[in-house]
């Protein structure tokens, strides 16, 4: 990544932040991260976050200095949409973001930084130094695909905070559809914003490893994103493997922690895998299922194989890109209301996966 192409200068000291919704904007921040340590070796690199994204990067870059942003406090609730909890939570998210305004205000002049990367931190625009949004999102897709007075509204926002921002970069390809389809292709793209292509930490994954795993691997549960959801895909993953056995990792998506739950015999649960190990986990495995976020899809994108999506219920965006995927006939896709692995993985060979483009 050649920041002075980029955003015209090479900084001296830069903050990269993502947002604290699952471990996907961190995951695919630490691809930013290390473009920036091998493209600038000069440039010092300081990291800023909250929750399970802080403790990952903590994980991943333990000499890195970290530094704890405020939480926009979202909690999705247990109903099979999201929706009537993101709308309670909107006057949290709202203070969540002037909040985080304000710390970034005085944290730039304490620790000098002259460039802020923010991975859909709306708050961390800035006056005081050059200031880069990273996001797919830049139509949002309202439910259904029905636009209404609510979806413009919440899409001028967007655009509204997009704009605070000297420049937006959009992880995706610049050719239609990408892989986010209409979400980061709209109609008119904003002044500041520009595509940089799929971001995925397994860029920085060695062709040759000795990590060993199972030959043997059938399925690869990968279990991610925000309370209490996380928690009931992981119980009813589980529950569904007790009758499936098949040789499965389930990675529960919890960094720095140990899990508790009982697996089946056949059922490896991990809290968490090193990205060498999830790279070749994946390489091994005869299907992947996961939640549809972002992120994951230009990990699997990357890394290549054949997945099924099971979105977030209610989560608008990962019920597109699961629907976008599955009509294109790359991945399969199933509600969670409905979900069944067993057919899932019968049904596997209907679809083409990606083709991945590591070297």
């Amino acid at each position: 990544m050649d920041l002075n192409t980029s955003v015209g200068f090479v900084p001296k000291r830069v903050l990269i932040a993502p947002l604290n919704w699952g471990l996907g904007h961190a995951s695919r921040s630490a691809d930013v991260v290390m473009s920036i340590q091998a493209s600038h070796p000069e440039t010092e690199i300081v990291l800023a976050s909250d929750g399970a994204a802080a403790e990952w990067l903590r994980l991943q870059f333990p000499t890195l200095k970290l530094f704890e942003l405020p939480g926009y406090a979202v909690h999705y609730g247990k109903g099979k949409s999201v929706m009537p909890a993101m709308l309670l939570s909107a006057p949290r998210i709202l203070r969540g973001i002037y909040r985080e305004h304000r710390f970034l205000q005085r944290l730039i002049r304490r620790e000098e930084i002259d460039l802020v990367i923010s991975d859909c931190r709306f708050g961390l625009w800035s006056s005081l130094c050059t200031t880069v949004f990273i996001t797919h999102q830049l139509e949002l897709q309202p439910p259904g695909g029905i636009h209404s007075f609510a979806s413009r509204i919440a899409n001028y926002i967007n655009r509204f905070f997009i704009k605070r921002f000297h420049h937006c970069w959009v992880p995706d390809l610049a050719e239609q559809p990408g892989l986010a389809g209409a979400l980061s292709h709209p109609g008119t793209l904003p002044h500041n914003c520009r595509y940089i292509g799929p971001l995925s930490r397994f860029k920085w994954i060695g062709a040759s490893t000795n990590q060993h795993l199972d030959e043997g691997l059938q399925l690869l549960c990968i279990v991610s994103g925000p309370e209490p959801q996380r928690a009931m895909f992981l119980q009813l993953l589980l529950e569904q493997l007790e009758h499936l056995p098949v040789p499965t990792t389930v990675v529960a998506g919890t960094p720095g922690t140990s899990t508790c739950k009982q697996a089946p015999p056949h059922v490896k649960l991990m809290p968490h895998l090193p990205d060498e190990a999830l790279w070749h986990a994946i390489q091994h495995a005869r299907l992947v299922i996961s939640r549809p976020g972002y992120s994951t899809i230009m990990d699997l994108w990357y890394a290549g194989g054949k997945m099924a999506f099971v979105p977030t219920p209610g989560q608008t965006e990962q019920e597109y890109l699961a629907l976008l995927l599955e009509q294109q006939g790359i991945a399969g896709y199933a509600q969670q209301a409905d979900l069944n692995l067993k057919k899932l993985i019968e049904q596997s060979d209907r679809y083409s996966g990606f083709n991945g483009c590591h070297t």
